[in-house]
Parts: C-alpha cells; structure tokens; sequence
C-alpha cells in the first residue's frame, strides 16, 4: 500500500510539474515570437536590452516620449531594427524631437533592409504620402509577406482600389483575412465591409456583422458605426433601432463623424427615438461643420426641406451640398446637380448639372444616373439619346430605384434605345413594384428625379403578350428579386490559438488523473472491506 500510495504522489508531481512546465512554454514562446517576429535585427540584443525595448515601448505607449526616446537611440544604433522604426516614427511626426522627414524616411529605410514588416508598411505609406502608388504598393507587398498585419491590410487596400496595382477584389479580401486573423482591427473593419456588399467574396450580413463587432471591440469606431447601420437596416440582425443608436453613439464618443450623422438620423426620422428634427441638426452640424461630407450632405437636405428649426434656404443648402461635392462626394454632387436642375439657390444650369451628375454616376450614385437617363431621354444640356437614356436607366434600375425601372420599362414597351421587346418591358414593369431601394431616400425631397414619366399601362402590355411570356416576365423578376437578397456563407472556422491547446490538454490530463486517483481510491475501499 506504502508503494502505491507513493506512486500516487509521484505521478501527482509530475502532473503538476508538466502544468508550470507548460505555463512556463508558453511565456517563452510569447517572448520568442516577440524576439523573432517583432524585432528582428542585424545586431542581436541581450534579453536585458530586449527588456528594456518593451519597457520603452511601453512607455511611448503611454506617452512618455521622454523616456523611450534614449532607449530608442541607443538601440537603433545598435541596428536593432524595431528601434529604427519606433525612432523614425517619432522624427516623422515630430514627437519628442524636431520632426524630421528625411531622418525618419533613412532610419525606417535601415529597419526595412532587415526585412522588418513594420518598417516596410510605414515606408510604404510615406510613399503613399508622396503620390508614388507603385512604391507604396511595393513596399506593403513586401511587408504582407514578411507576415506585418498591416502590410497585410495595406496591400489588400491597394489591391481593392487599384492603387499602384491590378484591382482585384478577391486578393484585396485574401490579404484582409490574413490581416484580421491576426487581430488587427482595420483588417477587419475592410474583411467585413467586403462581406457587408459582396466583394471579392460571397455576400454575407450576419458574418459581416461577427468581424465588425470584432473589430469594434477593439474600438475601431468605424466597424461601431457599421454595426449602427446594421442593426438600423436589419442587415444580418434582426432590426433594432436601440441598438444602432447604442452604437452610433460609441462611435461619437470616440470622434467618429459617422457616429454623429447616425445619432442624428435616428432623430431625424423618430427610430427607436422620438423624433426631433431640432436635435437632428445638432448632430449633423458636428460632423458638418468637422468636414464631414455625409454631415454637410445632411444639413444641406435639412436647409433643403426647410425642418430642424431652420427656414427652407435653398442657398444655404446650396452651399452645404458644395462643400460636400468639393470633397467629391458622389451624393453632393448629385444633390447640388438637382438644385441646378431646378434652379433652386443657384441660378438654373441644365449644363452644370449634367457634369456634376456624371461625377456622381462614375462613383455608381443611383440617383444621379437617373437623372442622367432623364437628360438623354429629353435632351437636357445634351442631345436626345434613348440608348444613353437606356444604360443610364438600366444602371440605376439594377441600384433598386423604382422610377428607372419603370423608365427602362417604357423604353422596353416602346422600342427606344432598346430592342422592342414587350416581355422585358412587363418584367421591369413587375420589378419596379418590388421595394428595393432604401424608403428613406426614396421618399426624400431631395432625391426626386426632375422629369415626369410616362405612366404605364401593364394593361396594355399584357395584351401583347402570350400566357408564356407572361410566365417568363415573372419569372425573370423573381429572379432579379431573389438576386438582390442577400446570400450567406458558412463563416470560416474559428482561429484556435496556443494557449488554447495548452487548457485543453490541462482539461484532458486533469480527467485522467481523476480517473486514475478514483480507481486508487475504490481499489483500497474493496481491500479495506476484504480486510473486515
């Protein structure tokens, strides 16, 4: 019995043993992956020095600039890479010390010949900074692959926008993923906003919805400003107007203007709040009077209307609409080519806005390519062109604005710019009924097309058409309806990190030694009653 009992303690200690060996495993290789990955160098350091990096590290963290600047220093002459980039970081901004662009631009120079990521990424954005796309986008592909999250993130924002490279929308989302698994908020922001509207990837509300929030998590006001409007629009929630407003306010509480201009909407409209134009244009003047376009686009539309305790002021509203398309803002322009449609604040200037809603279209704004069809179905500021008429329509139909769709019906019905083709015009005809644009801005003021149509009559249509045409009208809407749900994909598998695998094992080596002591302790019971 003195044995057993002995091997009972024995194995007790060594189960202990592997437990603080295992904690012990997974600091070292946390300081390691600091060491290997983090800062790299040509120069090793002793582990005092490294010590005293992340001390200084820490201590720039906080602000304490005074601190960490001789550290950085004296490490950086060293050729400690990582301290080249903090050190080059501080010249370029002018923290700490005199700022320095070309100082700052050679040390991260120096850190980047080591292959250190970091410093290849923030090369890359002083290149951005100059204008020079394709140095920017070879420096953040250089550092994506060197595995920095945000060389990651940056070359996939170059990749999604075309900057200095081929656009490609399917490896913009690669390069995000591989950015958000590593936790970095801005990768996920951009990884949900591509599955948010079906880029490069399978569009996906409620997937989106998990990164957004992972992101905001981390205080990434923009992804607290998406979750707002998620939760407003009831994209892969159910709709909860408290929630987006929860929502938006954390983003104002962190300066995010979107967060301002969506606090203000929900009081603009009454959603989950009473309604209170007054308090709507408290918000919207925040973020219109920081610069922020959508924040101007919306005081505008309140001088527009003539609500928030102001009088209707159409120059005024001129004016915030022109702030907004300085700034190219696609609704801006669009909002400003209306007033000069209709001469309201500006003189009437079929020509101005003719150029302003093409700007607007080349961003793909829905209502401007309306008005853009409404201009070359009737010759405003440009010759009549019912095919014209006809792509710009088609363009703003596929956006969900029921008038376009109505419009490209009528031209369908009466063979212009398009093939007659009675069954297409009853297909569009039965589109435009759907709901599918957003019912705010559709029923806004500002967003009225400028040009009556043409009332159909489906009577009319259907009286030219067989029982099967009518059968492939319908059917060829339901399509285009169904088209324009969203779709959803299996969201990857979670990430399952060291630490993880190290509980797990704890867990699992824990229930054997229970077994094993259990078995111990009935084996002695049974001898003990054999004893009796």
């Amino acid at each position: 019995m003195p044995g057993k009992t002995l091997r009972l303690i024995v194995l007790l200690s060594l189960y202990l043993l592997a437990i603080l060996g295992g904690g012990i495993g997974l600091v070292v290789l946390g300081f390691h992956k600091y060491q290997a990955t983090a800062t790299p160098s040509l120069t090793p350091l002793s582990f005092a020095q490294r010590l005293e990096q992340m001390q200084a590290v820490s201590a720039y963290n906080r602000d304490d600039l005074a601190s960490a600047l001789p550290v950085f220093t004296r490490l950086a002459a060293l050729g400690d890479a990582r301290s080249e980039t903090d050190l080059g970081v501080m010249y370029n901004c002018g923290c700490g010390v005199p700022q320095d662009v070309d100082k700052a631009f050679a040390l991260q120079a120096q850190a980047a010949a080591q292959h250190y990521g970091k410093a290849e990424d923030n090369l890359g954005s002083m290149y951005a900074a100059r204008g020079d796309e394709i140095s920017a986008t070879h420096w953040y592909w250089l550092a994506a692959s060197h595995g920095d999250a945000n060389g990651e993130m940056d070359f996939g924002w170059q990749l999604r926008n075309g900057y200095g490279v081929p656009r490609d929308d399917a490896q913009a989302v690669h390069w995000f993923s591989l950015s958000a698994a590593q936790g970095d908020m801005i990768g996920e922001r951009w990884l949900g906003d591509s599955y948010e509207i079906g880029r490069g990837v399978g569009l996906d509300h409620a997937h989106a919805l998990q990164i957004f929030q992972a992101a905001a998590a981390q205080g990434e006001s923009a992804s607290m400003c998406e979750m707002g409007a998620m939760y407003e629009d009831g994209d892969g929630v159910e709709r909860d107007y408290a929630a987006a407003m929860r929502w938006y306010r954390r983003a104002a509480d962190e300066g995010n203007d979107c967060g301002y201009t969506g606090v203000g909407f929900l009081y603009d409209l009454g959603l989950g709040v009473p309604q209170s134009e007054t308090t709507a244009l408290e918000w919207y003047e925040v973020a219109g009077k920081d610069g922020d376009a959508t924040g101007e686009n919306d005081v505008g539309a309140m001088y527009h209307r003539g609500a928030g305790g102001v009088k209707q002021d159409f120059v005024q509203a001129a004016y915030w609409f022109g702030l907004a398309a300085n700034q190219d803002d696609a609704y801006g322009e669009m909002n400003l080519a209306t007033l000069y449609i209709n001469g309201q604040g500006v003189p009437h200037n079929d020509v101005i806005a003719f150029t302003l809603d093409q700007k607007a279209a080349n961003q793909d704004e829905p209502h401007a390519e309306e008005q853009l069809g409404n201009a070359y179905r009737l010759g405003y500021a440009t010759k009549i062109d019912y095919a014209q008429a006809a792509k710009y329509y088609s363009q703003a139909a596929g956006h969900g604005l029921a008038k376009s769709q109505a419009a490209l019906a009528y031209l369908y019905e009466t063979g212009q710019g398009v093939p007659q083709d009675d069954e297409q015009a009853y297909k569009w005809y039965l589109i435009s009924q759907f709901v599918t644009a957003h019912p705010v801005m559709e029923d806004d003021e500002r967003c009225k097309a400028f040009a009556a149509l043409p009332a159909l009559k489906p009577t009319d249509i259907k009286s030219h058409l067989t029982q099967s045409q009518m059968v492939q009208a319908q059917a060829g809407a339901d399509a285009w309806a169904a088209g324009h749900r969203p779709l959803h994909d299996s969201p990857p598998p979670p990430r399952r990190p060291v630490w993880l695998l190290y509980v797990l094992s704890v867990i699992f080596s824990t229930l054997l030694l229970a077994i094993r002591l259990w078995r111990h302790l009935a084996k002695n019971k049974h001898v003990n009653s054999d004893d009796s």
